[in-house]
């Protein structure tokens, strides 16, 4: 857990040893978080590779979004959701937020 907390690499790893992620997106993000690293620490700003950098990061999250899958299959009631998760929410006769959630989000941030 230390680790998690101050390392990039074992923040990725961990989802993915524990069957939570999918590893393929694994090289793309430890390879941004090192120009991430590159522009913040060592202020070495390169224009050119901001845009497609930033895109890259955003089709990663949507791509690790739609590959998520909840152990338990439904996360629990709605009500415990904050706005920005309610809005993407479906929910079940019983009111509880359905196994579906990250991949109806990644659908919509897409869209």
């Amino acid at each position: 857990m230390k680790k998690i907390d101050h390392n990039f690499d074992a923040k990725v790893a961990f989802p993915v040893e524990h069957g939570i992620l999918d590893a393929s997106p694994d090289p793309v993000l430890e390879k941004l978080h090192k120009y991430r690293n590159e522009m913040y620490s060592r202020d070495k700003l390169r224009r050119e590779v901001i845009r497609p950098a930033t895109l890259i990061y955003f089709d990663s999250a949507c791509t690790s979004l739609n590959a998520y899958r909840h152990r338990h299959g439904l996360y629990g009631s709605s009500s415990a959701l904050g706005p920005e998760l309610k809005r993407y929410a479906s929910t079940d006769d019983l009111g509880l937020v359905r196994q579906d959630l990250p991949q109806r989000i990644a659908a919509q941030l897409r869209r």
